[in-house]
C-alpha cells in the first residue's frame, strides 16, 4: 500500500515521440524548399511589411507612454 501525496511527472519534459521528431524534420526540410523558392523581392516585401509593423507597434507604445506620464502628472497636480 502506497502512502503520501502521488508524485507529480509534470516537472519532467515531455518525452517527444519519433513521429513528432520525424514531423519536425519534415517541416524544416519543407521550410528550407520554401526559402529556397522565395525570391529576394518576396523577401524584401516581407522584410518591408514586418518593419511597418514594428514601426507602428512602437508608436502605439509611445503613445501609452506618453499617455501614462500625463496621468501621473494630473495625478501630482490634485
Amino acid at each position: 500500500m502506497k502512502c503520501g501525496p502521488k508524485k507529480s511527472n509534470r516537472h519532467l519534459p515531455r518525452r517527444r515521440s519519433p513521429q513528432s521528431l520525424a514531423h519536425r524534420e519534415v517541416s524544416n526540410t519543407t521550410l528550407r524548399a520554401v526559402l529556397a523558392r522565395t525570391t529576394s523581392l518576396q523577401l524584401g516585401e516581407f522584410l518591408r511589411r514586418s518593419n511597418n509593423v514594428l514601426q507602428h507597434l512602437r508608436v502605439r507604445t509611445d503613445q501609452r507612454e506618453a499617455i501614462t506620464a500625463a496621468r501621473q502628472q494630473t495625478g501630482k497636480l490634485v
